[in-house]
């Protein structure tokens, strides 16, 4: 089987949750590719292109706003039904299974149970690419990575908050 390279190729029936957070789940969507679904926006897609660019992240396929997805996929993503019922942000506790979400198309990447010997030099790098959009990168060991046989970083969603 192709892996979906564009969104609208996503065979979601065949999905598998791979990861969630506060305002996402991830699914991994056919071989080596990964959807994030939920509230994604704009910046979180350009800083990991750009990001990707620098070989600090995993390359982006696709992003589109507003993506009208089967209704199993939403109950996935609201807490009120899916599985981020203890970690899914205060303002996602409502249903609105049906409703259009964000989706973020991307290579998957490994993730491994120590962070690798260059994480401080990832961290610095990613972390100085976030301060030029006003956003904070979520220092943690899930978001290291190995990608194309180099350190990797992930998730881009983390706003500064004021």
């Amino acid at each position: 089987m192709i892996p979906p390279l564009i969104i609208s190729q996503i065979k979601w029936r065949k999905r598998q949750i791979v990861g969630m957070g506060g305002y996402s789940v991830v699914f991994r969507v056919g071989g080596g590719v990964i959807a994030k679904v939920g509230r994604i926006d704009g910046d979180e897609n350009e800083i990991q292109r750009l990001a990707a660019e620098r070989e600090l992240s995993v390359p982006v396929h696709d992003y589109q706003q507003d993506v009208d997805l089967p209704q199993a996929v939403t109950r996935d993503f609201y807490a009120c039904h899916g599985p981020r019922k203890d970690i899914a942000a205060p303002d996602d506790t409502a249903c609105s299974c049906g409703e259009s979400l964000d989706v973020l198309l991307m290579a998957e990447a490994t993730i491994g149970e120590d962070l690798p010997p260059d994480a401080e030099i990832v961290r610095a790098r990613v972390e100085a690419l976030c301060e030029e959009f006003d956003r904070a990168w979520d220092n943690r060991p899930a978001n290291f990575a190995t990608y194309d046989g180099h350190t990797v970083a992930l998730d881009f969603g983390d706003p500064y908050c004021d």
